[in-house]
């Protein structure tokens, strides 16, 4: 029998998702890592306005190393990184960018949870360019 102490409750779940303090979003996303003569392709699997978690081929986490590292997509950008772990086949990331920026992404990634990514325009990027979510036509989700 599982003693109370033991069990996960509602406000130490409550608590971490204080702590971790941003939204996220999983995601399916092509990216490329760039740094000097190197480019890696990724997927970007979980994304939030501090960093992202990503899934490499092969054995790039192999080349994963160093500073300078650079994150490129057409949804979400292109966003500077430092990398913070990595493993055979998946790497986690936190982007090197401004508060105001991470303001800019935390407000893009709720977008995304609110609307999904199909109604991205993906001229909105995270860089704040231009763009925006496309309204749905006659008032419904396509």
């Amino acid at each position: 029998m599982t003693r109370p102490d033991q069990m996960w409750n509602k406000s130490k779940i409550a608590d971490a998702r204080a702590q971790r303090g941003r939204s996220r979003v999983a995601l399916d996303v092509l990216a490329r890592l760039s740094c000097d003569n190197r480019v890696l392709t990724c997927v970007v699997e979980d994304f939030s306005a501090t960093g992202a978690r990503l899934r490499l081929e092969d054995d790039a986490a192999v080349h994963l190393f160093g500073e300078g590292w650079v994150l490129s997509s057409t949804l979400i950008g292109t966003l500077p990184i430092e990398i913070r772990w990595r493993n055979v086949d998946h790497a986690g990331v936190s982007f090197e960018i401004g508060q105001e920026q991470r303001a800019h992404l935390n407000r893009f990634v709720k977008a995304l949870i609110r609307y999904g990514v199909a109604q991205l325009d993906i001229h909105a990027t995270v860089e704040g360019r231009g763009g925006g979510l496309r309204r749905p036509r006659h008032g419904a989700l396509r």
